[in-house]
């Protein structure tokens, strides 16, 4: 009985954690809850973001918050959503931005699960807030980000555009891959292995690659290699499902 008495007492805290942790929302379109913003630059936003809803019926919201906590972003931009009840309107996108662990979210509704795709959203990280935010530049960065995500919504973007260019961006990795494999590194070791039989006799081209054959090299681990982590590097590439979100860093 006393277990149960505690279960439900955990449960009810619980819910009242979860429903505290999760902002009223204070405004229609625009909630600096970080205070990031000048009161100009958040009247800007709103009259911008109010003019598209307006004109096309579509409903994108900006959520800046100074810290998650225990949540992530994209699950903390999904649980603002449900309590907003933008999951339930069609055609609406709510970005958030953590700005203790610098992480950002974007939530979209079911409907928009095919314009706003992976590749997309990870466009918009890395070319609009990334860039913004590390210098500071909180308004522009929402502002070209907001404009994009319109264009995304009215169909100017397309998925197979952004894929297309991380083709060409694979390629590149690629080729300096092959370079430092079968170029450098060959290079680098053929005067390591001269260098350390200085006082034996001269040896020919042919002998040192073939005692170069013999040294081990570390196998490369793709997934370490893909998952690297740095200052600014948080979550993985943004994912997104149907009726959820996005998230990454800056």
């Amino acid at each position: 009985m006393k277990r149960l008495i505690i279960l439900l007492g955990l449960s009810v805290f619980s819910v009242q954690l979860y429903s505290q942790s999760i902002p009223e929302r204070k405004a229609p379109l625009v909630n600096d809850f970080a205070d990031i913003l000048t009161d100009a630059e958040e009247a800007s936003l709103d009259r911008k973001l109010h003019a598209y809803n307006v004109s096309t019926g579509s409903n994108i919201e900006i959520v800046t918050v100074s810290a998650l906590e225990f949540y992530d972003a994209n699950e903390f931009a999904q649980n603002i959503a449900k309590k907003w009840r933008l999951e339930k309107t069609p055609r609406s996108v709510l970005l958030l931005t953590d700005m203790k662990d610098r992480k950002y979210g974007l939530f979209r509704s079911k409907d928009l699960a095919g314009n706003i795709t992976d590749d997309l959203a990870f466009r918009l990280e890395e070319k609009y807030i990334k860039p913004n935010f590390r210098e500071q530049r909180y308004y522009k960065g929402l502002d070209e980000s907001s404009d994009v995500i319109m264009d995304i919504m009215s169909g100017r973007y397309k998925p197979d555009d952004v894929k297309a260019d991380h083709a060409g961006t694979l390629f590149i990795i690629i080729f300096f891959m092959f370079l430092f494999l079968f170029v450098f590194l060959p290079i680098m070791q053929y005067r390591s292995i001269k260098k350390s039989h200085l006082g034996s006799k001269d040896m020919g081209i042919i002998t040192t690659l073939g005692m170069m054959t013999n040294v081990n090299i570390p196998p490369t681990d793709y997934k370490e290699f893909t998952e690297g982590q740095g200052k600014f590097a948080g979550n993985k590439t943004p994912s997104a499902t149907g009726g959820g979100g996005c998230s990454g860093s800056w």
